[in-house]
């Protein structure tokens, strides 16, 4: 966890003990979301820039348990 949100989530911790309702002032803050950054591709968290490695793997194990299946 990033040291900012850890402390984040120590000073909500803290008013919520006593009794400071937080909550309010949350919503009144217009927060965008962020952009997408980097590579992002379906399937993968953040993308990837390297050439996947894997690619075609299960192409060719289908191919080979056909051959198997058709007795070669």
């Amino acid at each position: 966890m990033p040291s900012h949100l850890a402390v984040i989530a120590c000073l909500m911790g803290e008013m919520a003990e006593r009794g400071i309702d937080f909550r309010p002032l949350l919503a009144a803050i217009e927060i965008e979301p962020k952009k997408p950054r980097g590579a992002a591709s379906k399937g993968h968290f953040g993308g990837s820039k390297q050439a996947d490695l894997f690619a075609g793997r299960e192409q060719r194990a289908a191919s080979k348990t056909l051959g198997d299946q058709n007795g070669t």
